[in-house]
């Protein structure tokens, strides 16, 4: 039977805990219903904190802990789709692109301008290597992304 949904604060209250050891527990595996938007708080089921709390205090192995950590990833996943659908944030092969289009123009800009071919080439050149660096972030964000999302 559900129980009633808390916040961290109304949770912390109700196990005599700081917010802190409920953070600490969340990492840990206790159920929680994470905010959909940046900034909304967390949501706690009284029922399955208290369920996973006595679990835990008996060690007692809870054969839903696969279950709940994948729902959870499966909630994380849906709230950043939902981010990237409100634009609230890009994925990197989007941002290549645009970084690409962007430097392209940039580029026509400075080789139709009328500035000395010196100060054009070394231009052209700074933007090159502003380029191939951003790319390499990139990359290594999109690696460090996929290795965490294995995880």
């Amino acid at each position: 039977m559900p129980g009633k949904i808390v916040s961290k604060k109304d949770l912390a209250a109700i196990m005599g805990k700081a917010p802190q050891t409920l953070t600490i527990w969340q990492n840990e595996g206790m159920p929680y219903r994470k905010g959909e938007a940046v900034g909304d708080e967390n949501q706690y089921d009284t029922s399955d904190v208290i369920d996973w709390y006595v679990r835990r205090q008996t060690g007692r192995v809870d054969p839903n802990s696969e279950k709940a950590a994948l729902l959870k990833e499966q909630a994380e996943a849906a709230r950043r789709k939902n981010l990237i659908a409100k634009g609230g944030i890009i994925e990197i092969s989007a941002l290549k692109i645009v970084l690409g289009r962007f430097c392209g123009a940039l580029r026509q800009k400075i080789v139709a301008c009328g500035m000395p071919k010196e100060e054009r080439q070394a231009l052209l050149k700074d933007i090159q290597a502003m380029e191939m660096a951003d790319y390499q972030n990139m990359n290594q964000d999109e690696e460090n992304a996929d290795g965490s999302s294995a995880a």
